[in-house]
């Protein structure tokens, strides 16, 4: 994680509060502006990904790709936790 998102000052790493040995990472307010100007042309890039199908063949997608998603999860040699900021 001493990468460029570090570099760039858009996230901060910690030692997690739950165990020494597991990093915490958290955006910087830089990070969070950086993800919300993301966001409007990731979900117009989602919706144009999605248009050729109808409503049912899109719940059946996000269904399998879940599915695809926990399944990888599961094989990963450390689950991803999601920690509290606290």
């Amino acid at each position: 994680m001493n990468g460029w998102p570090s570099q760039l000052n858009l996230v901060l790493r910690r030692v997690a509060n739950t165990s020494r040995r597991m990093l915490a990472i958290e955006l910087t307010a830089a990070g969070r502006k950086l993800l919300q100007q993301a966001q409007a042309p990731s979900e117009s890039a989602y919706q144009a990904l999605l248009e050729p199908l109808n409503a049912a063949e899109q719940k059946q997608l996000i269904k399998l790709l879940q599915k695809l998603t926990n399944a990888d999860e599961q094989r990963a040699r450390a689950a991803l936790e999601q920690l509290s900021c606290d």
